[in-house]
């Protein structure tokens, strides 16, 4: 019995030293490192840089676990980052591709996939893919592993649609799109001002103690009687305004034009460490075929604005959200 022990052995032994130098040279699919393109720590994440063929780059760099800078700029929206993150560490591979269309897939992902790099503590990435677009029934997403020469179509379980759009590279859309976003207490200053109707411009101070201020700003002075309610409704309104959207789809000299007009309402923001936030308003000029149930001419968009948020974002806002605060200094008296 012994003496058949030990062939067996050894043929056990020299398969599995086959099959390991199989599945780790030969370039299988099967490698791990192949196809495993989840990172499920997502938590031990510091960085993540995206990067284009066109020169777009972001470098995502987590301050906290609800903060994250976007190329050492700004503050990235909180959304964009759970997406990213959900997408890092559930993506899966859907279904192998058919060898015949490597060649294309490959191409396809050289010339318009997105670069991703996951980094931890240290310098070198843990972890580098290449996003492409979707597959025909946009249920799977074409992706990459860096230093594979087998893509695959993947997926999150669950999730219905390609996960593209979660790699985004404009920096526009990074940008968290809040204009004022205060909580109780935050606010030591709003000054409102109507260009258009200087007598209804008006400044509210906190004096401490929940105790407000109200100055009639035409004549410089504090008004003795106010109602204290609406002030109070009024500031608490500024805890959630936001932009839809930035204006892209405009030529630099249209957007000069829009500046030069007398704004509609400008408004300053100053919390009690001194930070100011700005945003002035603008009529947006309506469709050249715009007309109301009438058949009148509509001259301006009913539903969307501009405004210039801090003096350089150019963005799209919406009527449904700025009427909270469009307050005059007639609705206090």
């Amino acid at each position: 019995m012994k003496k058949n022990l030990l062939p067996i052995l050894l043929l056990l032994v020299l398969g599995g030293a086959a099959a390991y130098f199989y599945l780790t040279k030969s370039g299988s699919t099967l490698q791990p490192e192949l196809t495993n393109y989840a990172f499920k720590d997502t938590a031990a994440i510091t960085k993540i840089f995206l990067a284009d063929k066109q020169g777009n780059k972001i470098l995502l760099e987590r301050e906290s676990s609800k903060k994250w800078m976007v190329n050492k700029d700004f503050i990235a929206r909180q959304d964009g980052i759970n997406n990213i993150l959900d997408a890092i560490a559930r993506v899966e591979i859907k279904t192998p591709i058919n060898k015949a269309a490597y060649e294309t897939i490959l191409k396809r992902l050289s010339s318009i996939g997105i670069k991703v790099e996951i980094y931890t503590d240290s310098d070198s990435p843990a972890k580098v893919y290449y996003v492409g677009g979707p597959s025909k029934d946009h249920t799977g997403t074409e992706m990459l592993l860096e230093g594979s020469s087998t893509p695959h179509l993947t997926y999150i379980p669950g999730i219905y649609g390609f996960l593209t759009p979660r790699y985004f590279v404009n920096i526009n859309e990074w940008k968290d799109r809040s204009i004022f976003k205060y909580e109780y207490g935050e606010i030591a200053k709003i000054r409102v001002e109507y260009p258009h109707d200087p007598s209804e411009s008006f400044e509210i101070t906190d004096l401490g103690n929940n105790m407000y201020s109200l100055m009639d700003i035409s004549r410089n002075i504090d008004l003795p009687n106010f109602d204290t309610l609406a002030l109070f409704d009024y500031v608490a309104r500024f805890q959630s305004i936001s932009y839809e959207g930035f204006e892209e789809t405009k030529t630099e000299q249209y957007i000069q034009g829009i500046k030069e007009t007398t704004p509609q309402q400008i408004y300053t923001v100053t919390d009690k460490l001194g930070n100011t936030k700005t945003c002035t308003t603008y009529l947006k000029p309506a469709k050249e075929d715009a007309k109301d149930l009438e058949g009148n001419k509509i001259y301006f968009d009913l539903d969307r604005f501009y405004a210039v948020v801090d003096d350089k974002d150019f963005v799209v806002i919406q009527h449904f959200l700025f009427d909270n605060i469009q307050r005059k200094l007639t609705d206090f008296r």
